[in-house]
């Protein structure tokens, strides 16, 4: 199972806005700013001469929407009263991901058995929350 190795941007966006704008406007330096916000000099200088967007990573192969809707298919089979195998949980998905036109967001065309995993968890947590 898939385990996070380090622990990357422990600030928010607007944190980061807010020491660039400070930086720009010559208020601070980055390493002041650094130091005073918790966000690597190196950070604020990039943002500051390239206006980058603020987020780590990549943007997720399905929307929140998307995956919303994968969950509901599937809560819906089961209520049913159709067991799937994860074999034929994923070819639903892979399904759903072709029609979608996504097929080209994945490696091998559709989600493994990983994200399957993760989405599994996600549903969980916001089942407890919202219930």
């Amino acid at each position: 199972n898939y385990t996070k190795k380090n622990s990357r941007q422990q600030y928010d966006s607007k944190t980061l806005e807010e020491a660039v704008d400070l930086v720009r406007n010559g208020l601070l330096d980055a390493v002041a700013a650094s130091k005073r916000f918790g966000i690597p000099a190196s950070t604020i200088r990039k943002h500051k001469l390239y206006n980058c967007s603020v987020g780590a990573g990549r943007e997720t192969a399905l929307t929140h929407e998307q995956e919303d809707t994968i969950v509901k298919i599937l809560v819906a089979y089961d209520e049913w009263g159709y067991a799937r195998s994860r074999r034929e949980t994923l070819d639903l998905v892979k399904n759903f991901v072709q029609e979608m036109g996504l097929s080209k967001k994945f490696t091998h065309g559709s989600p493994g058995v990983e994200w399957l995993r993760l989405l599994r968890l996600t549903a969980a947590k916001n089942r407890e929350s919202s219930g």
